[in-house]
């Protein structure tokens, strides 16, 4: 094993391990009927931004980040035709450390292809 397949199996134990970091988030996908997978990532929220000026501002961001191979491992949609990470407008959810369910919906997606870790950066989703 190569010492880059060890630092990527290390980057998904990190942010896999339910134990330590990581937390279950169910995806349902946009597809008819919806592909649905649970696998374990990690997950922000924080409410710091800034404005045009680089001054701190309240600014709501949600992200999650995940391995991508555990969803390929369940057969779930990550690539396009065209091998390109396109899981714009799929539905992500779980429970937050107050025990609150949250769901959001994926606006963009910044895939790692080095690491195999997918950050994906959510918007507020109507159920």
């Amino acid at each position: 094993m190569s010492l880059m397949d060890l630092i990527k199996a290390d980057a998904q134990k990190f942010t896999s391990n339910t134990g330590e970091f990581g937390v279950s988030i169910t995806f349902t996908g946009v597809d008819s009927p919806p592909s649905v997978a649970t696998i374990a990532g990690t997950t922000t929220k924080h409410h710091l931004g800034a404005d045009r000026e680089g001054a701190p501002v309240n600014l709501k961001t949600e992200s999650c980040t995940v391995a991508e191979k555990l969803l390929t491992d369940v057969d779930y949609p990550v690539r396009d035709a065209n091998r390109k990470v396109n899981m714009k407008g799929h539905k992500v959810r779980w429970i937050d450390g107050n025990g609150t369910e949250l769901n959001y919906i994926i606006d963009q997606s910044f895939p790692d292809e080095k690491l195999g870790l997918i950050v994906f950066v959510l918007g507020d989703c109507k159920q």
